[in-house]
């Protein structure tokens, strides 16, 4: 799977566990410190996280890196 393919993978988990807590994506951004920009940009697989924002992902979605990273 080339990059790109694996960060829209990436995007589309992300935004399917943003939207099972329920946040808006302005939300998301906030709790997560980033820029809504950004976060949309992860979300359409234009670019990844770094790993310090990877971690603010995981715990404002109670998630593991896992649920994000691996195909279910």
């Amino acid at each position: 799977m080339d990059t790109k393919t694996q960060r829209r993978a990436f995007g589309r988990r992300l935004k399917a566990k943003r939207a099972a807590r329920g946040l808006s994506l302005s939300e998301f951004a906030r709790q997560a410190d980033v820029a809504k920009p950004t976060a949309w940009g992860w979300e359409n697989g234009d670019y990844s996280p770094s790993m310090g924002s990877l971690r603010r992902i995981t715990t404002v979605l109670d998630c593991t890196v896992d649920d994000l990273i691996e195909a279910a």
